[in-house]
């Protein structure tokens, strides 16, 4: 479940807002006739996603360390196409069958 959120969407530029929703209005000509047309668009937005998605790598790494209490390391991992951001693996173990960045 937690690399299936990493693997969602991103924009980094917007990683850090507290918007819950992007609007946007554009006025275009809709027909031969020159009527112009007001269309608006709403795009729903994952607030602190980039708060939520470097907590998500912490516990990731934490869980592979060679140390963990209830280590993941046997697991596969499936992080392909994820945008890591200052992202870390170190000290993370591997020994599932599949990795996939």
């Amino acid at each position: 479940m937690l690399c299936g959120y990493l693997r969602l969407p991103y924009d980094p530029d917007s990683g850090a807002n507290h918007l819950s929703e992007f609007v946007s209005t554009n006025n275009v000509v809709g027909d031969p006739t020159g009527r112009h047309i007001e269309e608006t668009r709403r795009q729903a937005v994952r607030q602190n996603d980039r708060e939520v998605r470097d907590t998500i790598v912490r516990v990731l790494v934490q869980r592979l360390a060679r140390t963990a209490d209830a280590s993941r390391s046997g697991n596969d991992f499936d992080l392909t196409g994820v945008l890591f951001e200052d992202a870390s693996f170190a000290g993370a173990r591997f020994s599932g069958r599949h990795v996939w960045f």
